[in-house]
């Protein structure tokens, strides 16, 4: 089951405040899931995760991961597929503070690794225990 403290929050839900209880879990958990995936196969160049009800093309993914890895990434680089830039006060763009994901998105393993030992992973599972 889901932990009791992940509850909605009437004010911030919208129109999901009366979505199913597994819903809510699977919005505020699975970051732990993310964590142990990391945990057991820690050196996989770039995860991919796809909603239950995502159609995959497999050759098409591969073309694009050969493409970022050879034409488009530096090495040491990170890759969020989706992330959100900000500006900071000298104009250099960084890193939004929100995961944006819907259907599937790419992560290169460099970039959860680093979150993961710097520990911002633990600070956005912490972050997504209560309520919303």
């Amino acid at each position: 089951g889901c932990p009791p403290s992940v509850k909605s929050n009437p004010r911030a839900s919208g129109p999901y405040v009366d979505a199913p209880e597994a819903w809510w879990c699977a919005q505020r958990m699975y970051l732990l899931g993310v964590q142990e995936l990391l945990e057991k196969f820690p050196d996989v160049e770039y995860y991919f995760f796809a909603d239950v009800d995502t159609v995959v093309f497999r050759d098409s993914l591969t073309t694009l991961i050969q493409l970022l890895e050879y034409e488009v990434l530096k090495e040491g680089e990170d890759l969020y597929a989706g992330q959100g830039l900000t500006l900071d006060h000298a104009g250099d763009p960084t890193l939004g503070k929100f995961i944006m994901s819907g259907g599937g998105l790419v992560v290169r393993g460099l970039t959860l690794q680093k979150l993961l030992k710097n520990g911002t992973l633990d600070k956005c599972i912490e972050a997504m225990r209560g309520p919303w």
